[in-house]
């Protein structure tokens, strides 16, 4: 019976991961969306970029996960891109959708992926 508790605990602790990061990757993917298609980036003559407010919850992170460096580095990119990115907003707002069906089957393989460890922990009990 422990095993089986722990098996089960496993399984939803990984499931809560995968849920927090697909929920933060559609999260992110919808802001950049909202961001792109609203045209609020503007590279202006001194070469530096508006960039929009991050979110709160992303804020704290943004130090950590180098976003500043990232930030600097598309300069050049946003520079020759500025044209296109409503188009590029358009696609990303069709990945919101795409993150929560992966997160979905990903869901569907962990539950069939732990009910097929307990069978198969189950047939090998030692008498």
């Amino acid at each position: 019976m422990p095993t089986r508790l722990l098996t089960w605990g496993l399984a939803v602790l990984l499931g809560l991961l995968w849920t927090l990061g697909a929920w933060m990757g559609a999260a992110v993917t919808g802001w950049a969306s909202e961001v792109l298609q609203a045209g609020e980036f503007a590279v202006d003559e001194s070469r530096r970029v508006a960039w929009p407010e991050l979110p709160a919850w992303l804020q704290r992170w943004a130090d950590l996960l180098g976003l500043t460096a990232w930030r600097e580095a598309s300069l050049e990119w946003l520079t020759v891109a500025q044209r296109h990115l409503p188009m590029l907003g358009a696609l990303l707002a069709w990945l919101v959708p795409v993150i929560w069906i992966v997160w979905g089957a990903g869901m569907v393989l962990l539950l069939v992926g732990t009910a097929g460890l307990l069978r198969l922990l189950a047939r090998h009990r030692p008498a």
